[in-house]
């Protein structure tokens, strides 16, 4: 009886065991419980499975604000953590050590502003009992939490963890010797001491750094500015030590705490329009783009190479997390995510080149634009508007630039204008091309002129009044008549189909700036006849950009072959890549050159003035007139030449100028 009796207790006292077994939850299940709360980024629930020890070190509060400070100040995404134990249907039993604790690894592995950190480490879970809220005592499993188990680097209560940003830089853009079209220059920052202006600073401060006084005094005007403030005004590169004495001088003037990177364009407004500018990015790009490396401080390309390039110039700025001990001495590295500066660019401008076209057009205050070209590559070699803005202080000078009556915010060399008598030399090659000129026939020619009566009263007119004409004295006198009956000779459907040939009707292939294309028609078709034969000498809805007029004469110099235009340098072809074959024959073109030639070298070609001597310079001039009809008197007169150096065509330039009436005044070639 004794036995059996020592048996029933043994026995009674399994069964108790086993029931309290099934009563608490094992150290892995209440460990899951604990990682599930932080998968999920519920630092409360977190704080209820931590042990008593741990409480007393922070309070929830704290522990809550610490972690919603780390993950929120270092965008922390893509939280996976995960226990490191089997997890087999029947859970593992883990016998705990000789102080009654267990020890459980985890990983955890999460997205930062300095990339991937990963981490393993142990938990350690102790046994506790605590009274309910019915005051009765239960016994569960809790985490003996500490620093270590945000990051493994966090080795103490005084452990600090940081984060700065890793500058990186904006790629540059340089020409095709590599001289510089946008940089970056280290700056400083110079500002204003109201209390200590006198009269004559602001304006001796606007002369130096260009700075509009308006800008100044808006500045000045703010309502957070005292006496004793320092208000920032602009950015001077450091190596400019000759501009930075100067305003050293003036009374007022401070060079500020702030230093950085400034975006520098050399060639000021002479290429405004080329390189474009940069402007802070706006939050609705920002949330779009955030994935791809902007912040709230980034700049993005807002026009010209800058916009266009953006992907490639754009830098991507690194990141660094670190912890510090209580004298902000730097230890550990958490995680770094390097910075990565952009590519620099290096287009096919020649940078000289364009500075002396756009000094060309400035020098009269003219307004127009420009284009030169490579003839025998397609190499874009300038793309000038006029007048322009200098990238440095568009943002500053905005204003003046938008009241400007000239409109230097408007890019000339992107629009497609009225060509005039600069066409005639494609209706020329065309005319030869489909047998409509016979190019040593002479015409009997006498203005002014019409195909038939169907035209009513309009008529074609001319200037100089020769009347036996061929094909060369019609290039070199630029005669309207000889044109616009020779593009009636050729027929509207062949007209249409031939002069696409040239690139007209057509958007530039796999150009990085949008230019407008050049046409012949707004709808693809000829309305009647007369518009037929105005677009003979370049007038009725004929338009083209100057750089499509410089490609379009590529076959002159390429034994007929019509060639790409070309900006990217790495992409530059020795021999250029073909737009159109055998655009016209070889024989076609060397007459055409040979014509042209005629133009300057000529006294009665229209493009003497531009005769060189000892260069073989072949050219054509066009007035392009805009008026809407016939009838009106005294329009607005575009002036065009395009010219290249036969003997050493490296160089076409096509230029156009507006309004020049008044300097054309009785010798339009246009009706």
């Amino acid at each position: 009886m004794k036995r059996t009796a020592q048996s029933l207790i043994a026995f009674g006292f399994i069964i108790m065991i086993a029931g309290c077994s099934d009563d608490v939850p094992t150290p892995q299940e209440q460990f899951r419980e604990y990682l599930s709360a932080w998968q999920k980024q519920d630092f409360a629930a977190m704080y209820a499975h931590l042990s008593t020890k741990a409480k007393k070190q922070i309070s929830k509060k704290k522990f809550v604000n610490r972690y919603k400070e780390i993950y929120q100040d270092f965008d922390i995404t893509n939280l996976v953590v995960k226990a490191e134990f089997d997890e087999p249907k029947e859970e593992k039993k883990i016998d705990p050590d000789e102080d009654g604790k267990v020890q459980l690894p985890f990983t955890a592995k999460m997205d930062t502003l300095g990339g991937p950190v990963k981490f393993t480490e142990k938990a350690t879970i102790v046994k506790e009992a605590r009274t309910n809220k019915d005051e009765e005592k239960t016994s569960n499993w809790y985490v003996n939490w500490t620093t270590r188990m945000i990051f493994p680097e966090l080795t103490g209560p005084k452990i600090e963890i940081h984060g700065s940003t890793l500058e990186a830089y904006r790629g540059e853009i340089a020409d095709r010797k590599g001289r510089p079209l946008a940089v970056n220059v280290e700056s400083v920052e110079i500002g204003i001491w109201p209390g200590k202006l006198q009269p004559g600073s602001k304006k001796k401060f606007s002369k130096i750094t260009g700075v509009p006084i308006d800008v100044i005094e808006g500045k000045l005007d703010a309502g957070w500015v005292t006496e004793n403030s320092f208000v920032p005004i602009t950015m001077v590169a450091i190596s400019q030590t000759d501009k930075l004495n100067r305003l050293s001088e003036i009374p007022g003037i401070r060079r500020g705490q702030g230093q950085g990177v400034q975006r520098v364009y050399p060639y000021g407004e002479a290429a405004g329009h080329l390189t474009g500018y940069l402007g802070k990015i706006s939050g609705e790009e920002l949330e779009k783009l955030e994935d791809e490396g902007y912040n709230e401080h980034s700049l993005i390309g807002r026009a010209g190479l800058e916009a266009i390039y953006e992907d490639k110039l754009r830098a991507k700025d690194g990141y660094v997390i670190y912890t510090t001990d209580s004298e902000n001495n730097r230890l550990k590295t958490i995680a770094k995510r390097k910075p990565k500066n952009g590519e620099t660019i290096q287009v096919t401008i020649n940078a000289e080149l364009q500075k002396k076209l756009y000094e060309q057009l400035a020098k009269n205050n003219d307004a127009g634009t420009a284009a030169a070209i490579d003839p025998k590559t397609g190499e874009v070699l300038a793309l000038v508007s006029a007048p322009g803005y200098d990238p440095d202080k568009f943002h500053q000078n905005y204003n003046q630039l938008k009241s400007n009556p000239k409109n230097p915010l408007r890019n000339r060399f992107s629009q497609a204008y009225v060509p005039g008598s600069s066409f005639k030399p494609i209706v020329a090659s065309i005319g030869l091309e489909t047998g409509a000129i016979d190019p040593d026939k002479e015409r009997t020619i006498t203005g002014p002129w019409q195909s038939d009566k169907s035209w009513g009263n309009y008529r074609v007119t001319r200037v100089d009044h020769i009347t036996s004409v061929n094909l060369q004295k019609a290039l070199v006198y630029s005669d309207n008549i000889y044109f616009a009956q020779t593009a009636v000779k050729i027929g509207p459907e062949q007209f249409l189909k031939q002069v696409k040939q040239f690139g007209f009707g057509q958007q530039m292939p796999s150009f990085p700036f949008s230019i407008e294309p050049a046409q012949i028609t707004e709808n693809g078709k000829f309305n009647n006849q007369i518009q037929l034969a105005n677009s003979g000498y370049g007038q009725g809805k004929v338009v083209t950009s100057t750089l499509q007029l410089a490609i379009a004469y590529t076959p002159f110099v390429n034994d007929g072959q019509l060639l790409k235009p070309v900006l990217d340098l790495k992409k530059a072809k020795n021999q250029g890549e073909t737009w159109h074959q055998n655009v016209i024959s070889s024989k076609i073109a060397n007459r055409i050159v040979k014509d042209l030639i005629k133009v300057v070298e000529s006294p009665h070609g229209t493009g003497h003035q531009a005769r060189i001597n000892g260069f073989t310079i072949a050219g054509k001039t066009g007035t392009a007139e805009l008026k809407e009809s016939r009838e009106v008197e005294n329009g607005k007169v575009n002036g065009w030449f395009i010219a290249f150096d036969t003997k050493n065509p490296q160089i076409m330039i096509a230029m156009m100028i507006e309004n020049v009436q008044e300097s054309v005044r009785g010798a339009i070639h246009g009706s």
